[in-house]
């Protein structure tokens, strides 16, 4: 009896995890994390505060948006839906050839 409760108990957790990783806010966590990693690391001296995740359909990525001490906001985009850990667009960084 008492494995079966085990069982159940563990059977709860995995839907459980699945419907909040599904449903967005475990990814979203996760690429919170990762962005506020990769900025402390290549922008120190930004001063960037993390203000929020925001997942574009049209992308299918998260966005991390920061603000400097200008008030002046800054879009850095997730790589992934499900397991958003890898910047893909920094806006620091120029992609046009001057």
């Amino acid at each position: 009896m008492k494995n079966k409760r085990s069982i159940i108990a563990i059977f709860i957790v995995i839907l459980l995890i699945a419907f909040l990783w599904i449903g967005g806010i475990i990814p979203s966590q996760i690429g919170k994390i990762s962005a506020i990693n990769y900025v402390q690391k290549n922008y120190p001296d930004r001063n960037l505060k993390f203000l929020r995740m925001d997942f574009s359909s049209a992308h299918g990525d998260y966005f991390a948006m920061f603000k400097d001490e200008n008030d002046k906001t800054y879009a850095f985009q997730m790589l992934g839906k499900y397991l958003p850990i890898n910047v893909w667009n920094d806006p620091f960084k120029s992609t046009i050839n001057d």
